[in-house]
């Protein structure tokens, strides 16, 4: 065999090898690349699941200070209450205060009627 024939042969076999490595390399990229779209179609999946769980949540809370405010809404406010209601302090003040005015109205009483039969 002459040298020219030993390098076309070396060139072809060369120029075979390149192309059965570059298809075999561009098999491996598309699935890899399938695998990769695979794997985004589910964390898509997964995250629009996450994100209507957290809508839900969300609209929950949002019922929930609803709620409370509402609440809040119907509760009197501290001067109402001042003004419906008294402290222990001033009813025990009125209540002593009290007993005080129906212990001179008794005195008073029982001085009339101590004169009162003596008169008799």
């Amino acid at each position: 065999m002459e040298s020219w024939m030993v390098s076309v042969i070396i060139g072809a076999l060369t120029y075979f090898s390149m192309l059965v490595t570059m298809k075999n390399k561009t098999d491996q990229h598309s699935l890899d690349i399938k695998e990769i779209k695979e794997k985004d179609e589910r964390h898509k999946k997964e995250d629009d699941n996450l994100h209507a769980k957290l809508f839900d949540k969300i609209n929950e809370l949002n019922k929930e200070v609803s709620r409370h405010k509402v609440i809040i809404a119907n509760s009197p406010t501290m001067e109402q209450v001042r003004n419906e209601f008294v402290t222990k302090e001033m009813f025990k003040q009125m209540e002593k205060h009290i007993d005080e005015k129906f212990d001179k109205v008794e005195n008073g009483v029982d001085k009339i009627l101590s004169k009162l039969e003596k008169d008799k």
